[in-house]
């Protein structure tokens, strides 16, 4: 996800659905495996976790929440402060191919257990903007 490593898959790619193959082709996915920069893991507490990264060339951040525990579903929230931020923030899933909104403060997704979500905040100079700290 937002690990900087080649991309590896194990399986038949032959024999793949239509979902996975969805996944493994989704250029807005692979944008952050491949270009985005500053990789860090914010915090890791209690089985939740949630790493960032940055969208080079743009202000924008992209936001891992991940559900480690082997029950759920349970909520992962990130706060814009954790990521200098403060404001509204327009929340892509990158996944989904999908806007969800703009969100004030944070932003939380209900995932199941051994579930992950994958994000893209769109900050400043897009509508809705995020503030940054400079």
């Amino acid at each position: 996800m937002l690990l900087k490593s080649p991309l590896m898959f194990g399986g038949n790619m032959p024999d793949n659905d239509e979902f996975t193959l969805s996944l493994l082709t989704n250029a807005e996915v692979l944008a952050v495996n491949q270009d985005s920069r500053n990789n860090r893991e914010l915090r890791a507490r209690d089985g939740l976790i949630v790493w960032a990264a940055d969208v080079p060339e743009s202000k924008d951040k992209y936001v891992a929440l991940i559900n480690t525990r082997d029950s759920g579903p349970t909520e992962v929230e990130i706060a814009w402060s954790e990521l200098g931020l403060s404001g509204t923030c327009g929340v892509r899933d990158l996944w989904a191919k999908k806007d969800l909104g703009s969100f004030r403060d944070k932003f939380a997704a209900e995932l199941p257990a051994h579930g992950a979500g994958l994000y893209r905040l769109k900050i400043r100079g897009q509508a809705p903007s995020c503030l940054s700290p400079d």
